[in-house]
Formats: C-alpha cells, sequence, structure tokens
C-alpha cells in the first residue's frame, strides 16, 4: 500500500496499482527515493475529485471516463443554463485529470481523459473556450490541452469572421477553406 498525500488529502492506494500504470509512481516507489522508503508520494495541487477519477480508472482499468449530464438525477432533462454550467464543471474536471496525468506519466489515462474532454464536449455541445478555460490550459503547460483548446476555439468560432474576400465574410459553413486553399 501506497499512501498519496496532497495539500490537505492523504489517500492509501494499493503500489501495484499505481506502478503499473505511472511512470511517475514506477520510478518513485521501486527505486531507492524517499518515497519507496516512506511508501508515500506527494502530488501537489490537485483536487480530490481529479485525483478520485484517477483511482476510479486504475482499479476498474476502463478506458471509459465519459459521462453525460443533460437530465437531472430524477430523470429531468435540464435547461441550458445548467447543461452549460455542469459540462463548463466536466471540462474543468479533465483538463486537471489531463495535466495530472502528464504529471503521472500515465499514457493511458491521458488519452482516456483527453478522449472523455472531446465526448463531454460533444455530448454537450459546449465548447471550452472562455478565457477562464484558456488560461487554465496555459498553466497546465500540457502541449496536447493547449492544441486541443485551439481546435475547439476554432471549431466553436462563427464562420462570419472568415473574409470570402475583400470586404465581405463567408457566411454558412466553412465550404469556402476547401475550395480556397
Amino acid at each position: 500500500m501506497s499512501k498519496f498525500q496532497g495539500p490537505m488529502v492523504q489517500i492509501i492506494v494499493h503500489a501495484e496499482f499505481l506502478t503499473t500504470d505511472s511512470e511517475y509512481c514506477r520510478s518513485m516507489l521501486k527505486n531507492d527515493f524517499d518515497e519507496s522508503i516512506e511508501g508515500a508520494i506527494g502530488i501537489p495541487n490537485q483536487r480530490p475529485a481529479t485525483f478520485d477519477l484517477y483511482l476510479n480508472y486504475v482499479y476498474r482499468g476502463t478506458r471509459d471516463l465519459s459521462i453525460t449530464e443533460n437530465t437531472s438525477q430524477q430523470g429531468e432533462v435540464l435547461d441550458k443554463e445548467t447543461k452549460k454550467s455542469k459540462a463548463d464543471e466536466r471540462h474543468s474536471l479533465l483538463f486537471d485529470a489531463i495535466g495530472l496525468a502528464d504529471y503521472l506519466q500515465s499514457d493511458n489515462f491521458h488519452n482516456a481523459s483527453i478522449n472523455a474532454l472531446m465526448e463531454s464536449v460533444l455530448a454537450s455541445g459546449f465548447y471550452p473556450v472562455g478565457t477562464t478555460d484558456v488560461v487554465r490550459a496555459v498553466e497546465l503547460g500540457v502541449p496536447e490541452i493547449i492544441e486541443l483548446l485551439q481546435d475547439f476555439i476554432v471549431h466553436d468560432g462563427q464562420t462570419y469572421w472568415i473574409p470570402k474576400s475583400r470586404g465581405q465574410r463567408a457566411s454558412g459553413d466553412f465550404k469556402f477553406l476547401e475550395e480556397h486553399p
């Protein structure tokens, strides 16, 4: 067993799960580091919900992290504002999961988190393209998040900002780009 210590939370986890999935944990727990002697690894700046998502991933062995939240627990259809709020919360958690995967050097969790983020965007119809999302992506410093966010910004953009020719704006879909490389 190993303990993970965050700023305020200590979680006891089976070391075998961690060392199998994470290069970082494998290095820390299977070599002559203080962490292997103490059986504890510090993971700074992680929300418990993010680490819970990771633990769920390693214990269940599932590659599917997607959750759709278009209905309430009672089965009622949610209004647009509530859907957006839930999507923003989910996107933030998945950004953090990608950052944690990068920190832990867990390629499989990293890929599962990116897939879940893309599926969440498609399912909710809301893109994480706000100022807070951009700042968070830059703070995490994970190139794949920044590239994905750029793609979301372009995809969520309106076609009217693409000039057809001088003084005109494109309308409709993005066929203009295909016709004029």
